[in-house]
């Protein structure tokens, strides 16, 4: 009985060092953001991008055109333009976000090589699953403010121009809570795969190339799969195809297949990630 006890007080106090040492890496990562200026420079960027794109949705609304004109430019915003619609905007801006996204990861990570930050926290006796989860967990910190801020942007300006809609709070409730989740989940895994990347690479230059060759070929590929019928399929299987037509479908399998595509993409270069950085000499 003494034995079982003193496993189980062991257990809790590697559970309690685990938690510790982790929460003290993600306190100094989440400082480190809240201090960089090229947080605030992407935030900002895409907050700019997402009222230009409340711009684009008035003029198409409100300018004098063709039918064929008018038909092509609604299909971009395949909604209603109100304020309880501001979130489905976010789809629109997937390509800029993601290349946003890698441009901050790629500088937020990569560069902490090169300054040997991450060598000194290694001295230190940091262990390296901490170091890279810490990263990982505040990169996509900062994917979800990205989100919410271009999210943020679209809703005031649709409210302002449009009003907010007379949607029942429960039901945007739902909305925010199916569909804003869905695509933080799904923008995250950029965060996942860019991180990945610049473990893999540690050299900013590289890492920047690579992070935004991934987010430009992704949507290329996807957009040549979709024009073949037989391989359309495949389009699927990428996250971005989610977050694009995220504002068309209110199908819970959507939704589940969404969910199960993103942790695919999370969970699989996380561990590829810290297998390679486990076995890397870091200098």
């Amino acid at each position: 009985m003494k034995d079982l006890i003193n496993k189980f007080r062991a257990s809790r106090a590697v559970k309690s060092n685990w938690i510790a040492g982790i929460k003290e890496l993600i306190k100094a990562e989440w400082y480190k953001l809240y201090c960089s200026k090229l947080f605030l420079i992407i935030l900002t960027s895409v907050a700019i991008y997402s009222a230009i794109q409340v711009g684009l949705v008035y003029f198409v609304h409100s300018s004098d055109m063709t039918a064929q004109q008018d038909a092509h430019l609604s299909d971009m915003f395949n909604f209603e333009p109100l304020g309880q619609n501001g979130i489905l905007m976010i789809g629109n801006a997937s390509l800029i976000l993601s290349i946003c996204i890698a441009a901050f990861s790629s500088l937020f990570v990569a560069s902490e090589f090169q300054q040997n930050t991450i060598r000194a926290a290694l001295a230190l006796g940091k262990k390296r699953i901490y170091v890279y989860l810490s990263k990982l967990i505040v990169l996509c910190i900062a994917v979800v403010l990205f989100v919410i801020a271009s999210a943020a942007v679209s809703t005031a300006g649709l409210t302002l121009l449009y009003g907010f809609g007379e949607v029942p709070i429960l039901e945007y409730v739902r909305q925010v809570l199916s569909v804003f989740s869905t695509q933080m989940k799904l923008y995250c895994t950029f965060a996942s795969v860019f991180c990945m990347i610049a473990f893999l690479c540690r050299n900013v230059g590289v890492t920047v190339v690579l992070n935004v060759a991934y987010a430009l070929l992704t949507s290329i590929l996807m957009s040549f799969l979709a024009s073949f019928d037989a391989l359309a399929f495949i389009v699927k299987g990428f996250p971005q195809y989610y977050i694009m037509v995220l504002n068309q479908s209110n199908d819970l399998s959507f939704y589940v297949t969404a969910t199960v595509v993103s942790l695919f993409y999370i969970i699989v270069p996380c561990i590829i990630g810290l297998y390679v950085f486990q076995r890397t000499d870091i200098k």
